[in-house]
């Protein structure tokens, strides 16, 4: 059915689209009179670089999209389609959201200042809410296909949505210590770090809501097919990717290491240590949990 390019499609979409939402919420934050006068160069490492990542991060789905269809001619064909549905629909988000980005990335690392601040406002508000539609998409693709029981499910779109924030906050509040201006923001950073833990705990919540639906029906048609992947997915062969990439890494790890770098004992460079693991730790979560969910909802299928 799917193959890994489309693993990747859906992971690095979903993550552009949380870290979109992200930066333009840290961005919404700042006060208009720090940047009217003059956008300094710590504000266009806050905002400008992760909104310049979401953009180069749609590029990169956009082309492991490319690399996993076999007829290229099919994507024009598909923004073309007289009939709306969630494919056409995703389509143009994802190019929306990739021309938001890119437009509003160009402006905080190169602009001068901000002389309409209720215009970059809305612009901003358009980005944030594109980048929560398209980290939405993925998952409400996925949920709609009836072919595949387990993934006809809303506790998809939750899982999804919870581990593409989650990663999200994380990438960001690590790009921030990369580019050492986690001083500056404190309370950007303190947000982003809860934001990501409540995430976190979303995601771990609708993982095993998500799992005990599928198992907990009967053993009958489509949903003996549902119970069929979930066991796949919790105890097959390739269960190693749930529990090892998913859960201990992508959420204990990324949970712990989070905790413990808020910790004020910690140095600075301690601190940023502990940062960019519980980036790395979420990223490692957020793919192993689509590549896991899609390799057990095909292979009963593919039985069958």
């Amino acid at each position: 059915m799917f193959g890994f390019a489309i693993g990747c499609y859906l992971f690095l979409g979903g993550l552009a689209g949380g870290l979109a939402a992200v930066a333009s919420w840290a961005a919404l934050c700042v006060p208009a009179s720090e940047v009217c006068d003059r956008i300094g160069a710590d504000h266009r490492r806050l905002v400008g670089v992760p909104l310049l990542a979401a953009a180069l991060l749609v590029a990169a789905s956009a082309l492991c999209l490319l690399a996993d269809t076999a007829r290229p001619e099919a994507i024009g064909a598909l923004f073309a389609s007289p009939r709306a549905n969630i494919l056409t629909v995703g389509a143009w988000l994802l190019v929306a959201l990739g021309v938001a980005c890119a437009a509003l990335a160009l402006f905080w690392l190169y602009g001068r200042r901000v002389r309409h601040n209720k215009l970059l406002c809305a612009a901003l508000g358009v980005a944030f809410a594109l980048g929560l539609a398209v980290t939405a998409y993925s998952a409400l693709y996925l949920a709609g296909i009836r072919a595949v029981p387990l993934w006809h499910s809303w506790w998809l779109v939750s899982l999804f949505v919870g581990s593409s924030l989650a990663a999200a906050c994380a990438l960001f509040v690590a790009m921030a210590f990369a580019a050492r201006i986690d001083g500056l923001f404190p309370a950007a950073m303190r947000r982003a770090k809860v934001f990501s833990l409540v995430f976190l705990a979303v995601e771990a919540v609708s993982a095993c809501a998500f799992a005990l639906a599928a198992l907990s029906v009967p053993d009958e048609g489509s949903a003996a097919a549902a119970a069929t992947s979930a066991a796949d997915l919790l105890f097959g062969c390739d269960s190693f990717i749930w529990w090892g990439g998913f859960v201990a890494v992508g959420v204990v790890g990324s949970a712990f290491f989070d905790l413990v770098g808020r910790r004020r004992l910690l140095d600075r460079r301690m601190a940023r240590s502990f940062a960019l693991t519980a980036c790395a730790c979420a990223l490692v979560g957020t793919f192993s949990l689509r590549i896991s969910v899609m390799m057990a909802g095909a292979h009963p299928v593919l039985g069958f």
